[in-house]
């Protein structure tokens, strides 16, 4: 399905702007799945006024086999996830809200310290200014743990747990062929510290920052079925601590300028691909500036009513603590395929390749993943999933390569 549109202006801007975890979760909704469901299997929902709640509840078992992401001595585990979860989204004709709060208790069977509790509360806005017109507002707070398998992990005695605060802003306008899109975002992160196996405990708040995050694309539609646009983005990372524990001072400025199209054939295939140019600078003399070529990619093809295949590649600039390290150029490229087998079971697929290169150092990370999955989708209130994933992790520092497998079965009640 495509992404939510009005007026033909997508919703929200296809493209990253690096504001760390903040976009990616207060865009969650649109005011509407991104895909579809199969007819009769889809969230009854409660009508309360003007607005419809929409409850579930996520139980899943996985089974890792290297739980703390290392290349010797693995270590296995059985972790058991809930996730409770409420949306509000409001029925209106014009202009729309949503609310959604959520919370993911993961513990596990062996490894108790890796235990971890996340939340998240987020809203969302759309204000339908004229019917080619329109304005989003998100803001939310989120609590999160990082992933063993970060570069970026201390490893502690328990995951590093981090909390992110913010807000978004979007604009959208049309105007016959010409179509302009406008987003700006601010992030504040804090990381908490972590206790050291050995006694002690690892600074984490040389982490904390400021995100600031704008772009603005300007299109023109050569037709229905499409359209070119060019895009200018900037994004500054301002540290609360002048300095981190290793003397570096890591604010940053980025900037980029981009070109691409986006374009719907026959129904068929649709998307949009663009290219360009990014450059980072270092307030740390130390730190030389980077500028490299820039892309980006979300194509779906429906092969044929049945089957759907999805590519997507982005190249952005992460930040990072990795010692020497100024920041992360992550190349990232996927690939996954959705066959409907019956009219509520689907099979899936999906083979996803990153490269994270660490400017100012010797080091460079390949990362695959790839598994197949299964879902059944019982009736309107039960949905079955069972995935497998392998991700095996190559580096130029050996000590931090790594593989694991994971099985995962998950049963999503909703209403």
């Amino acid at each position: 399905m495509r992404a939510l549109t009005r007026g033909g202006v997508a919703l929200l801007s296809q493209r990253s702007t690096l504001a760390s975890l903040l976009v990616l979760l207060l865009s969650w909704g649109g005011i509407e799945e991104a895909g579809a469901q199969e007819a009769g299997t889809e969230a009854l929902g409660t009508p309360v006024g003007a607005f419809v709640i929409y409850p579930s509840l996520t139980v899943t078992t996985e089974y890792n086999d290297n739980t703390f992401a290392t290349d010797t001595d693995k270590e296995g585990d059985l972790i058991f996830t809930v996730t409770p979860e409420i949306s509000v989204q409001s029925d209106w004709d014009v202009h729309a809200l949503e609310f959604l709060a959520s919370a993911t208790s993961k513990q596990h069977l062996d490894h108790t310290d890796e235990n971890t509790l996340d939340y998240r509360f987020l809203s969302f806005g759309r204000v339908d200014i004229l019917e080619d017109t329109f304005a989003t507002l998100s803001a939310g707070i989120s609590r999160h743990h990082e992933e063993r398998g970060s570069p970026d992990d201390v490893f502690g005695e328990e995951p590093t747990e981090f909390t992110t605060i913010g807000g978004a802003a979007g604009f959208s306008h049309r105007f016959n062929r010409v179509w302009t899109e406008l987003n700006a975002s601010v992030t504040y992160l804090t990381y908490d510290d972590v206790t050291a196996a050995g006694g002690g405990s690892f600074n984490n708040s040389d982490r904390d920052r400021l995100e600031y995050a704008s772009s603005a694309r300007v299109g023109y539609d050569f037709n229905p079925d499409i359209g070119a646009f060019v895009e200018g983005s900037f994004k500054l990372a301002d540290y609360s601590e002048s300095v981190d524990d290793n003397t570096f001072n890591r604010n940053s400025y980025d900037y980029g300028l981009a070109a691409g199209m986006r374009f719907d054939i026959t129904e068929l295939l649709f998307g949009d691909v663009f290219v360009g140019v990014t450059r980072s600078e270092f307030d740390d003399p130390r730190f030389a500036s980077q500028t490299t070529f820039d892309l980006g990619a979300d194509l779906t093809w429906d092969v044929t009513p049945l089957t759907s295949v999805n590519l997507s590649a982005s190249r952005t600039w992460e930040e990072t603590t990795v010692a020497g390290a100024s920041s992360a150029l992550t190349t990232n490229a996927g690939l996954s395929v959705n066959h409907a087998l019956l009219d509520t079971v689907s099979l899936t697929a999906f083979l996803d390749y990153t490269r994270e290169s660490f400017e100012e150092i010797n080091r460079a990370d390949d990362t695959i993943s790839l598994g197949p999955g299964v879902t059944y989708l019982m009736n309107r209130f039960v949905h079955l999933n069972l995935n497998y994933a392998y991700t095996q992790r190559i580096s130029d520092v050996s000590t931090e390569d790594y593989a694991e497998h994971s099985v995962i079965l998950s049963v999503r009640l909703q209403y």
